[in-house]
């Protein structure tokens, strides 16, 4: 097998786990949102991919453009001049430092603890909306209002489902000979900075999953205690306390 083969086909095997459990007729609310939702990540990095491509097959259209200029008029002035907006937008954003002039510094939690490098002011837009993405995809829809092992069941299965969706990226931007690279032109350490994030994601948002299960376990196993030592098995919360919220 070709090693440039090797991240599509784990993309493609992983977008496959992940739309194996599409939902039926039958399926609740909770769990078709979910499924949208997840749908909805793939969908706007593909975007970003898209957008990227784009940006990319302009730059080497305007490339060519002026060497064929060039080659059959060598008294032109048109590329001679600077584009203002396009400098100012390269210095201001693109390639900008997040804070003052620490550009590309490495960001340590302690002398022992490396977090990788800091992002530029682009990437760093970039990395936010992908967090609040992730946040918020989390959180709509879920009827904070209902029982309260109902709704971290809900938050449970959201958070689970985002973080194996999260693994497509980072397994994909992981690896040194991703055809990404020379398909839009940006360096390796580029995309090892997005994987890093990507992999931070998946870890808080299955961390959120796990404290989620845990927590409507306890719960549950409290009002079961309430409920002079109710049996688990095969009991439903609104069995054991039907009409509470807390």
């Amino acid at each position: 097998m070709h090693p440039q083969c090797s991240p599509w086909l784990l993309l493609v095997a992983a977008t496959l786990a992940s739309g194996a459990e599409v939902p039926s007729k039958d399926s609740s609310p909770a769990e078709i949102t979910t499924w949208t939702f997840d749908m909805r990540i793939l969908i706007c990095l593909a975007a970003v991919v898209g957008a990227l491509a784009l940006y990319r097959a302009i730059v080497l259209s305007v490339h060519y453009v002026r060497t064929l200029t060039c080659l059959n008029n060598p008294t032109q002035k048109y590329f001679m001049m600077p584009n203002s907006l396009y400098a100012s937008f390269k210095e201001h954003v693109l390639y900008a430092a997040t804070f003052r002039k620490r550009h590309n510094q490495e960001f340590r939690l302690s002398s022992a603890l490396h977090m990788g490098v800091l992002p530029t002011r682009f990437q760093s837009v970039f990395l936010a909306c992908v967090l609040g993405l992730n946040v918020a995809f989390c959180l709509v829809g879920i009827d904070f209002h209902q029982p309260y092992v109902k709704t971290l069941g809900v938050l449970r299965n959201r958070a689970g489902s985002l973080a194996v969706v999260n693994l497509i990226p980072l397994v994909v931007l992981a690896a040194r000979n991703n055809p990404l690279i020379a398909l839009l032109n940006i360096p390796f350490d580029n995309f090892n900075l997005v994987h890093r994030w990507f992999g931070r994601i998946a870890v808080a948002e299955a961390v959120v999953h796990m404290l989620a299960l845990g927590a409507a376990k306890v719960h549950l196993s409290k009002c079961c205690f309430m409920c002079h030592d109710t049996p688990l098995i095969g009991i439903s919360w609104l069995e054991i306390c039907p009409g509470s919220n807390q």
